[in-house]
């Protein structure tokens, strides 16, 4: 079957045959709020560490303020 020739109509569900996914292809999923919220609060943390390691006072002690606050947290 040619892709001009189709035995369904092209609808909801129903893609054109040159637009279909292709086998073989690896889609990656779309990332939730909340995964995307963790991948930023990671970054900064790291940032913090790596701040603090270099005596930077302030970044010491806002990491200090998040562990006590993650301590107190239920889980």
């Amino acid at each position: 079957m040619s892709e001009t020739e189709r035995d369904y109509e092209v609808g909801r569900g129903k893609p054109p045959v040159r637009s279909r996914f292709q086998q073989g292809s690896v889609r990656q999923p779309a990332r939730t709020a909340p995964e995307k919220l963790a991948g930023a609060a990671g970054r900064r943390v790291t940032q913090l560490v790596n701040k603090s390691t270099c005596v930077d006072l302030r970044a010491t002690k806002m990491l200090i303020d998040m562990l006590k606050d993650a301590g107190r947290r239920p889980a």
